[in-house]
């Protein structure tokens, strides 16, 4: 099953990403927006009011998947969510949408997907050093590049977005991957479709990416 290449543990001779090529472009991307850190915050606060004002109206738009981290559910028509397991002990909890079945130039069914993956962690682990330790150890041959993170890809400054291509079953697939790390929470989302598949799914999946919030008043005691 798809799913089963993302929720692997860390393997432990796998090798591990940059931290130092990682640190060194988000370092970059944030002096570049140091001129806007104003107008970012704004967004930020017009963000977090519309997702209060579509939890008001609609309680299916935003799901929390515990107290402090929530997200905008995709749109229903196309996605159907197909498991939702809250962790249990050492296990990390997962959520995960397939889209409905697409045509290819085949005429094979492909069905593009949205996990999350989430779980407390370490509190001295900063985003960095949490994405470089996970996508550094995918069980697949993944050439990745990092997009940046706050504020172009992401509403968390603490979070870093990648973008990558792999093969599976001489099929190349397209995968955009994001990671957000505050205290002692980390969420990975990784969001995969065919490379040939409607690349217009793209921006469905990169604001849904840019959708996750975790609150700076979160608790450290609270449970998944």
């Amino acid at each position: 099953m798809l799913s089963n290449i993302f929720v692997t543990t860390q393997q432990k001779n796998a090798s591990k990403a940059s931290t130092s090529q990682i640190r060194k472009t988000l370092a970059l991307i944030r002096r570049k927006y140091m001129k806007v850190v104003l107008l970012s915050v704004l967004m930020i606060a017009y963000h977090q009011s519309f997702a209060q004002s579509l939890t008001s109206v609609d309680h299916l738009a935003i799901k929390k998947i515990n107290p402090c981290v929530q997200f905008e559910l995709p749109d229903s028509s196309k996605w159907k969510l197909i498991q939702d397991i809250p962790p249990e002990r050492s296990k990390k909890g997962i959520v995960m949408f397939k889209h409905k079945p697409l045509i290819d130039s085949q005429n094979r069914p492909v069905e593009p997907i949205m996990a999350i993956i989430y779980e407390k962690l370490n509190d001295t682990l900063d985003v960095v050093e949490y994405s470089a330790g996970l996508i550094g150890t995918k069980n697949f041959n993944l050439t990745w590049h990092l997009l940046g993170g706050y504020p172009d890809y992401s509403n968390d400054p603490q979070s870093a977005i990648f973008k990558g291509t792999y093969e599976r079953n001489s099929i190349e697939h397209t995968v955009f991957i994001g990671y957000i790390k505050r205290d002692n929470f980390g969420v990975e989302i990784i969001c995969d479709r065919t490379s040939e598949i409607v690349p217009e799914l793209d921006n469905e999946m990169t604001t849904f990416i840019k959708s996750f919030t975790i609150s700076h008043s979160c608790p450290k005691n609270s449970e998944n």
